[in-house]
This record gives C-alpha cells, structure tokens and sequence, in this order.
C-alpha cells in the first residue's frame, strides 16, 4: 500500500505549485476577487447602503454580500476550480503550466463542473452559518471538482463521498486554516466597505488565491487516494497484447 504524505507536505506541495504557477494563481483569484468587489459595490448602492455602513445596514450588508458570492460563484466559481485543479496536475506530473492551457482546461469542463461544484458550494456556505455541517459538506465534497475535471462521472458528488471515506480526518486538518482565515477575511470585507474598491478588490483576490491554493491542496489528496487505481487500470491495458486490443 502506498504511504499517505503528511498534510504538511501536502500543503507545501499546494503552495509550492500555486508559486510555481503564479502567473495562473493571481488571474484566477484576481478574476474572480475583482469581479466579486465590483458586484458587492453595486449591489450596496442598489439596496441603498451607506458608506461606511451604519450599524442598522448590517443585516443589509451580510445579505447583499452572500448574493454577490452568489452570483460570482455561478459564473467563476467552476472556472477558479478547474484552474487549481490544472495546477494540482501540473505538481503530480512535475511540470509547469500555462495561463493559455490552464484556461483551455477549464473552459473545456465549465459545464461538466459547473452543477457539482455549484450544488458543493451552496451546501458548504449555507453550512457555514451553524458552522458544523459547513465543515462536514466540505469533508465530504472537498473531490467533486477533481472528479468532475478529471473523470467521467455521472455523479461527482456521491462518488466524493465515497472517495473522501478515511480522508476526513486529512482534508479537516487540511482545511481548518482556510476556514479561521475566511472567519477574518468576514470581517476584513466589512472593514474595506468603509475603504476604496481597491482595498475590497485586493482582500477579495487574496481570500480566492487562499481558496486556491486549498483546491489545489484538495487534488493533491484527490490524486493520491486514486493513484493505484488508476496505475492497476493503466498495468492492465499495457499488458493487452495486440490481438486483445484489436478486441477490445
């Protein structure tokens, strides 16, 4: 059986192929961290928050905030994820990529990303208010992405579940520290309505390059729990001999 990496080596490896390929980290979470700025300004002014917001506009606030995420997660959240999970390839294959492929990459599986990863996100956020089961629906869908890039899978969201069995407690270790830093990017985001765009656009574009790199974590731990399945599958079809393979 092959030996499971610790989280600290996986995380290295995560942070060192997002540095490796900065140029794509920064695109990504800047298109979306910018993109996400732009609607959260818009929305304030249509629902008539004020600058900096008053005590009364914080329910206002929280609201218009999660329907900004909302709609920013409809368009690029597949895009962001199919991005680290390029990059989590480029890492396993000991390679550096490109902003041209990992785009291609992405766009390529928008559509079969874009339901699972959507379905994940909702869950996780709306979780995320009690906390506990925002945790759990990430444990269990912390996958769905790898599976919806990398396989041909009718179901990611069940098979992530099956996948995540005996990771939990690796992906929870993995992932407390982007759940203690979105809980001070909150109140960051707060703070920058008082500040220029440019304060909310930059805190924005940080937190999705966090995310990022957590994505990139999570096919890390994807790509090993399903390595030997894949090396068996690969071992079989190269012992075929031509007359099987002509059959098959």
């Amino acid at each position: 059986m092959a030996r499971r990496s610790s989280i600290l080596t996986i995380i290295g490896r995560a942070f060192s192929a997002s540095a490796r390929n900065f140029h794509i980290t920064l695109t990504a979470a800047a298109m979306y961290g910018i993109s996400l700025a732009v609607i959260d300004h818009i929305i304030f002014s249509m629902v008539g928050v004020s600058s900096p917001p008053a005590s009364q506009d914080l329910p206002k606030v929280l609201v218009s905030m999660l329907g900004a995420q909302f709609g920013i997660e409809i368009f690029l959240g597949p895009i962001l994820a199919a991005c680290a999970v390029y990059v989590g390839r480029t890492a396993v294959e000991g390679k550096s990529g490109s902003l041209y492929k990992a785009v291609n990459f992405a766009l390529s599986r928008y559509t079969r990303v874009f339901i699972p990863h959507f379905v994940a996100w909702l869950s996780i956020t709306l979780g995320m208010i009690i906390i506990v089961p925002g945790v759990l629906f990430l444990l269990q869908y912390a996958f769905v992405d790898a599976v919806a890039c990398m396989e041909e899978e009718k179901s990611p969201l069940p098979r992530s579940k099956r996948l995540t069995k005996g990771r939990r407690k690796s992906l929870f270790l993995l992932a407390l520290p982007w759940i203690a830093l979105s809980q001070l990017l909150g109140f960051f985001q707060l703070w920058a309505l008082s500040q220029s765009g440019l304060v909310m656009a930059a805190g924005d574009t940080v937190a999705s390059m966090i995310t990022f790199v957590m994505f990139v974590a999570f096919y890390l731990l994807y790509d090993e729990r399903t390595r030997k399945k894949r090396s068996k599958a690969s071992t079989k079809t190269s012992t075929k001999t031509p007359a099987d393979t002509s059959m098959a």
